[in-house]
């Protein structure tokens, strides 16, 4: 792979995208949204691959990974004005649906087409199957990494600034309110995963974005989270009380023995 063809890919990428900004406002800034949060999981993936020894050829599919992984939430949210993949569909297979359908991919060999399928398909699932080995599972690694920092800085901004009339989308339209669900608290709690389906406010939907510290693969992105202080913003946003103060010293330990072990 070469930067020509990167070059390629975004001017496809713009093009592609443009086709759905030119809307109402409501769905114009939620377009918007997604085109944002493409860009910066792109200059996250940048960072974190920095830090690796990795062939430029690798760096640049990485990337690529990073531009198209969420190119299925367009048409998802064109078709269903919903980014709730439980109300609607899988967004990464949409995304892979998206780029076989206008053929992006053909430039590419098919083992690079290949890593970059098996990366976006394997983004958003709770866990990477363990099927998945060798350097599909570390480019899968990589993006999941760069898509969570991203995600991480999008709704602690979303979280801390919020009125009533916002976008709800970031929430997945879930009910803001004071509530926080046993179940999920628990769940969080034991270090299990949280499952999509057990979440009923939206507060359940930011443990298991806190949750996430047990998913961070490379040393780079759990320094750019901490940089970023996402966390320790998330967790003021939840619900004064004992069960924000479970949380809180459950996150601390955590990140204090992922600092040692670095």
């Amino acid at each position: 792979m070469t930067s020509l063809i990167l070059n390629n890919f975004e001017k496809w990428f713009d093009e592609f995208v443009e086709h759905y900004s030119l809307k109402e406002p409501e769905y114009h800034q939620n377009i918007e949204l997604k085109i944002a949060h493409t860009y910066r999981v792109k200059e996250a993936m940048s960072k974190i691959v920095s830090t690796l020894d990795v062939s430029e050829n690798d760096r640049l599919l990485a990337l690529t990974m990073a531009l198209f992984h969420d190119v299925g939430r367009f048409p998802q949210y064109h078709q269903y004005k919903t980014f709730k993949d439980s109300s609607s569909e899988n967004h990464a297979s949409l995304s892979i649906k998206t780029l076989k359908e206008h053929k992006v991919l053909n430039e590419l060999s098919k083992e690079e087409a290949d890593l970059v399928n098996v990366a976006i398909i394997n983004h958003n699932k709770a866990e990477i199957p363990t099927k998945v080995q060798g350097r599909q599972r570390f480019f899968a690694q990589l993006l999941r990494d760069a898509d969570k920092v991203d995600i991480l800085y999008t709704v602690t901004n979303f979280y801390e600034n919020s009125k009533e009339e916002d976008n709800k989308s970031i929430a997945l339209d879930l009910e803001i309110n004071d509530e926080l669900s046993d179940k999920v608290l628990e769940t969080f709690l034991n270090g299990e995963t949280i499952l999509y389906d057990d979440m009923k406010v939206a507060n359940d939907f930011k443990l298991l974005q806190l949750a996430w510290v047990h998913d961070l693969n490379f040393d780079r992105s759990l320094e750019l989270i901490i940089e970023g202080n996402y966390f320790q913003k998330i967790i003021n946003t939840l619900p004064k009380g004992e069960k924000q103060d479970k949380v809180k010293a459950y996150m601390a330990n955590i990140i204090n023995k992922k600092m040692i072990s670095t």
